[in-house]
């Protein structure tokens, strides 16, 4: 049991290194690009919850456990919005200035789940039933009214996420961006799907639920969010040379085997 739930959360914060590398790139990039600072800004979200989770899910107690579900849930609730906004972004560039003015305005939504889930003592406490599975801790769906707020605010967004896609590839002529724009609709699928069976459905109707994974499956869209970004070009940005990468690869293998190794020997 304790070899399952150490693999777990050592994926989880492989996936938080990782995502976080992908938006330290994509913000090297541009700067000054509203797209590469969304990007990053979902990158950190989604690090964010990860991290949380490889915390919670190796905690000794529930109290550590219930506070790092708590900080993941930062990641958990913004990144819908931030992956709304990013695609908003990309598929309208410079159209609707009007409508870029209001983009914010899709952050209401999950700033409210953050204040239930993170922020406030008195709702967040119910809204965490934390137990041991052989996969580590993991927390069993209390379906509140503020569980179904979030299940709905997560599933409108993803919906309304792919509609956008789906609409801007019958726009575009190149090919490349028309074969990225198929691989970020299909991730979006996969991710929705798998993490909604894990982290819903199995933890609501399982008596033996499945390790909660959805930070792990949201890695595929924002992968190919970065794929697009340096094989594709598709945010039109000019690649940055070589030497000014801010950690080459080389470096990147080094940080993960000590990280790794440092995670490792903290549990003993």
């Amino acid at each position: 049991m304790q070899d399952m739930s150490l693999l777990f959360s050592l994926l989880f914060i492989s996936g938080s290194l990782i995502c976080l590398f992908w938006g330290v790139y994509i913000i090297r990039l541009n700067l000054k690009s509203n797209i590469n600072r969304v990007f990053l800004l979902l990158c950190i979200a989604l690090s964010i919850w990860s991290f949380g989770f490889a915390m919670a899910n190796s905690s000794s107690n529930l109290n550590a456990a219930f506070f790092w579900r708590r900080f993941a849930s930062i990641g958990m609730t913004s990144i819908f919005s931030l992956i709304l906004h990013f695609l908003l972004l990309l598929t309208r560039q410079n159209e609707d200035k009007k409508l870029n003015k209001i983009l914010y305005l899709l952050y209401i939504p999950g700033l409210i789940c953050m204040y239930v889930f993170t922020f406030s003592s008195s709702f967040a406490i119910v809204q965490y039933d934390l137990v041991k599975t052989a996969y580590g801790l993991t927390n069993i769906a209390s379906n509140t009214i503020w569980n179904y707020f979030y299940y709905s605010y997560y599933s409108l967004y993803m919906i309304l996420s792919l509609v956008i896609v789906w609409k801007w590839k019958d726009r575009i002529k190149e090919k490349a961006k028309i074969r990225q724009a198929n691989i970020i609709i299909v991730t979006m699928l996969a991710a929705a799907i798998l993490g909604t069976l894990t982290d819903i459905i199995s933890t609501t109707f399982m008596s033996k639920p499945l390790p909660q994974m959805a930070p792990l499956f949201i890695l595929m869209p924002v992968w190919a969010m970065y794929y697009a970004v340096r094989y594709f070009d598709i945010f039109n940005v000019e690649t940055s040379k070589k030497e000014e990468i801010i950690v080459s690869s080389e470096e990147q293998k080094s940080i993960f085997t000590n990280l790794s190794i440092a995670f490792t020997l903290q549990r003993f």
